[in-house]
């Protein structure tokens, strides 16, 4: 199983767009496989594959540093443009 690692600014955020629910069942399917096709959990383009993204609906993505050693540190949950 992957530890993931949620920062208090990533919570903030899917509280504050109302997403706390969908954003905590997409943060379990983290741990216990990130290949989980509602996921799309890959690199951002542009990063350098040191940025990821995961979709938590259609409208919002959560934001993850370069998984590593077994661990993802989810950093910001923003709106999918």
């Amino acid at each position: 199983m992957i530890s993931v690692i949620v920062d208090d600014k990533a919570i903030k955020k899917a509280k504050s767009f109302g997403i706390t629910k969908k954003f905590d069942k997409q943060i379990g399917f983290l741990k216990t496989n990130s290949n989980y096709t509602s996921l799309d959990f890959k690199p951002l383009v542009g990063s350098g594959g040191q940025l990821w993204r995961f979709r938590i609906n259609k409208h919002y993505w959560g934001f993850t540093y370069k998984p590593a050693n077994n661990t993802i540190k989810v950093y910001d949950v923003d709106i999918h443009l």
